[in-house]
């Protein structure tokens, strides 16, 4: 149990703990008959897979010898694929099992911002003197839970009259946001733009997040 055929092993986070799944084997046989065989593997291109207890001997009536299949987890992020033959001494030898095994990405923070990456801020006009404007970049990460974002923004490009302040963040999943702060010089005359890069872990967004500052 399994019947031969497909076998899947289930899925598994990369780099994360293995999993296994057991077969369990049974004599249905006559009475006073013994089943005995060995399990292998005979494909394993990915050398993930591999079997314990292969070597089973199974009288009849008594209960199933157990078979335990294993899937390293430090594979490509992929479904893997090998195959399992038990040979035995009954009829229909060999067993054939395909065996298959999922590795998924493992948890990944999400970058998010409000206003958006890509957007244009204004902060101006203002007159010469007033008081410097500024606007927020609220960021948060949206990704998995237990996963921490975490990153630096800086001005790029362009004039040294628009700055960021704050800098460095670090936000958990569903953790609230992180603002920045970005003003303008006010003290001298002029239009001036830059560009604000944000760079960061997360894995949806383009690396840096940028953003273009206007005043």
């Amino acid at each position: 149990n399994p019947s031969p055929g497909a076998f899947d092993v289930g899925s598994v986070v990369q780099n994360a703990t293995g999993i296994s799944r057991n077969l369990l084997i049974s004599n249905s046989g006559a009475v006073g008959t013994t089943l005995t065989g060995t399990c292998t593997e005979t494909a394993d291109p990915d050398n993930l897979f591999s079997i314990s207890n292969g070597a089973f001997s199974v009288p009849e009536g008594s209960s199933a010898d157990v078979v335990t299949v294993a899937c390293d987890s430090a594979g490509s992020i992929a479904t893997h694929t090998g195959t399992m033959e038990c040979t035995h001494n009954a009829a229909g030898s060999p067993a054939v099992y395909n065996l298959s095994c999922t590795i998924t990405p493992p948890p990944a923070p999400e970058y998010s911002s409000n206003p958006a990456p890509g957007e244009v801020i204004n902060l101006g006009p203002t007159e010469q003197g007033d008081p410097n404007p500024s606007s927020i970049i609220s960021i948060f990460n949206s990704g998995d839970p237990g996963t921490t974002l975490t990153g630096t923004c800086t001005r790029s490009a362009g004039d040294t009259q628009i700055s960021v302040s704050d800098g460095s963040f670090s936000d958990a999943a569903g953790g609230g946001s992180d603002s920045q702060t970005v003003s303008c010089d006010a003290s001298a005359e002029g239009t001036y733009s830059a560009t604000i890069s944000c760079a960061h872990n997360g894995s949806n967004e383009p690396n840096p997040a940028t953003y273009t500052v206007n005043c």
